[in-house]
């Protein structure tokens, strides 16, 4: 058994920092390591003199628990900071026993110290990682799954998006095929298998419904470990919805570019058509038998170029006299044809708002909107049963707003013309209504297609938006909403009817030679004499050669090489006052509608027969 100086001897050898107390609580004793540590005498530490070096955040919670264990003569450990010889504070862990002798008396505690430093900075390095990581993870818009190769949930994280209906812990412990439907775990699973076996990073888009919403979900699974993964789900249906209406839009556009050179090329066609039989017409006696056939063929001719001005309108490209109308009046005027496309027995009802401001459109384009809309609901309505309503009111925004439509597009703030067609009909689902405003998209039998996609191309052209509401069985709503001008609807101006014959010297340029051919037969028919022209290059150089010869230049907009615009220009560089009509297969561009605003100026747009070309030549010369 060692003495007492002997155990003070071995005690001072060792590198823990050993302490002894007497029965009375006071310390007597600190051996040589302790000494070192807080680099004073053994003097200065007994008798409580070291507790002048405890942290004093420290000092009553080590006071309790020494206290506590004295009373109950019972082992102790606590953790404290102790300030060291260099003024830095140091955690400590101290570890005391109380002490008996031989006899049983209780001769104290004796106790020693670990430097855990090191230990308590790492745990609490840990912990502000964990603080990190925890706000990096509520930070992040991600839902995180930590699964083993099975399926099984080892740890999950929600971000709230999508609102799955159940909290991260449930997940916990439970299969991937208890919480997705069986088709979408399957293909999930296999992701995770491929990730696990290759290494490779999988991603994987599914479609998932939650609280009866569809979502759109991406997932990308990463391998961690022999057999486990950590998947990262982030909602993307708003990103898979704009990227189908950005690919909806650019289908517009492609196909609003095909449909205006289509319509160009035929109007160029038409008017050849249209101006020879109509040429030929007016050449036969009032009664020759073959003036049915002509009549005929124009009207056929006439339905044609119908077709082209629906594609046209669709585009956004087509060349119309825009003038203030009131919509009240146009559909007032229209209610008797509008009764002729309704089932029998079905009804037709009116709510039209008074004192309506006026829109700016072309006055057949206003109609062919309205009309279009009410086929379309006549078509959705049983014989004998149902009933069509054609609303009109003023609304205001007073903010841009997002029409929710099929079409993207937001309308500015201001004041607009809401016109509405609303049917009690079979209604549509939203896979038809996302394609109703396609061209050639029909779910009619003998439907061309180019109805509703017409109505959207000139209610785009006239600032407006159209909103469609609809369900299978509960009938469909379509609005249409056009900005409104506080402008008073001008009286409709008297047509002109074309004399027997005009006078004077045109020159026709236009790079189609059939055009140039019925121009010149028409109007030298008319008493006219024609120099043609078959490009803008010529045509400058016609002008040139008969410029004090030439009455009135009939000018192609749309030409290879020197283009109408260029020629306009050049021509009025000459002669300021030269009188010019403008001829398009369709407007394309702004400029056509600004020139034709010019002095001495007017347009004329193709397809057309003899009596619009006389027309316009007189109304030019006159």
């Amino acid at each position: 058994m060692f003495s007492e100086p002997d155990a003070y001897a071995l005690a001072d050898s060792l590198p823990l920092l050993i302490w002894v107390d007497g029965p009375d609580k006071a310390t007597i004793f600190f051996n040589k390591a302790w000494l070192e540590f807080t680099g004073r005498t053994l003097a200065e530490e007994v008798n409580g003199g070291w507790t002048a070096l405890l942290h004093s955040d420290d000092a009553p919670r080590v006071y309790e628990a020494y206290d506590r264990a004295y009373e109950a003569r019972t082992p102790f450990e606590v953790e404290y900071r102790l300030r060291r010889h260099d003024g830095v504070y140091r955690w400590l862990l101290d570890r005391g026993t109380p002490s008996y002798g031989p006899d049983g008396s209780f001769l104290g505690y004796a106790g020693g110290c670990v430097d855990i430093t090191e230990r308590i900075e790492a745990q609490e390095a840990l912990r502000q990682s964990a603080v990190r990581f925890q706000a990096l993870l509520e930070a992040i818009p991600d839902n995180i799954a930590h699964m083993d190769g099975g399926g099984n949930y080892l740890d999950a994280h929600l971000s709230g998006d999508p609102p799955f209906p159940y909290p991260a812990e449930y997940l916990v412990g439970r299969n991937l095929r208890e919480v997705m439907p069986a088709e979408t775990a399957e293909l999930v699973l296999a992701a995770q298998r491929r990730a696990i076996d290759t290494g490779q990073i999988q991603s994987l888009e599914y479609k998932r419904a939650i609280n009866g919403v569809e979502y759109a979900l991406e997932s990308r699974i990463a391998r961690i470990g022999e057999d486990e993964i950590v998947a990262l789900v982030r909602n993307i249906t708003e990103r898979k919805q704009t990227e189908e209406l950005l690919l909806r839009a650019q289908r517009h556009e492609s196909i609003s570019t095909l449909a205006s050179g289509i319509a160009h090329d035929f109007n160029n066609l038409l008017t050849g058509v249209l101006g020879q039989v109509s040429l030929a017409l007016k050449k036969l006696p009032a009664k020759h038998s073959a003036r049915s056939n002509l009549e005929k063929a124009i009207d056929s001719t006439q339905r044609v170029a119908n077709l082209t001005r629906q594609l046209l309108a669709y585009s956004g490209q087509g060349a119309f006299q825009v003038e203030m109308i009131n919509l009240n009046e146009l559909i007032m005027d229209s209610f008797g044809l509008f009764e002729t496309v309704l089932p029998k027995g079905a009804g037709l009802q009116l709510e039209l708002e008074a004192d309506l401001p006026a829109v700016a459109m072309d006055r057949g384009q206003a109609q062919q909107v309205i009309m279009n809309l009410m086929l379309n609901a006549a078509d959705a309505i049983a014989a004998g049963s149902g009933s069509i309503t054609i609303r009109t009111c003023e609304r205001d925004l007073e903010q841009e707003q997002d029409v929710e439509d099929p079409t993207p597009g937001r309308l500015p703030a201001g004041c607009y013309i809401a016109l509405t067609v609303a049917d009690s009909g079979i209604g549509m689902s939203q896979a038809t209504v996302a394609r109703i405003f396609d061209p050639y998209f029909t779910t009619k039998v003998d439907g061309s297609g180019l109805g509703l996609s017409a109505t959207l191309g000139i209610v785009r052209q006239a600032g407006g938006a159209i909103q469609v509401q609809s369900e299978p069985g509960r009938g469909t709503q379509m609005s249409v909403f056009l900005p409104a001008f506080a402008v008073p609807t001008p009286e409709p101006a008297v047509e002109t009817k074309p004399a027997n014959s005009v006078q004077g010297a045109v020159l026709v340029v236009d790079d189609e030679p059939f055009v140039r051919e019925v121009v010149s037969d028409i109007l030298t028919q008319q008493g006219m004499r024609v120099i043609a022209a078959r490009d803008g290059y010529e045509g400058l150089e016609q002008f040139k050669t008969y410029r004090t010869e030439i009455d009135l230049i009939l000018l192609d907009m749309k030409m290879p090489g020197m283009n109408g615009e260029q020629v306009y220009h050049a021509v009025r560089a000459i002669d300021a006052n030269c009188k010019v009509i403008l001829s398009s297969g369709y407007l394309d561009t702004d400029a056509t509608t600004q020139l034709s605003q010019r002095p001495f100026t007017s347009f004329l747009p193709k397809p057309y027969d003899l009596e619009a070309l006389v027309t316009s030549v007189q109304a030019m010369l006159m």
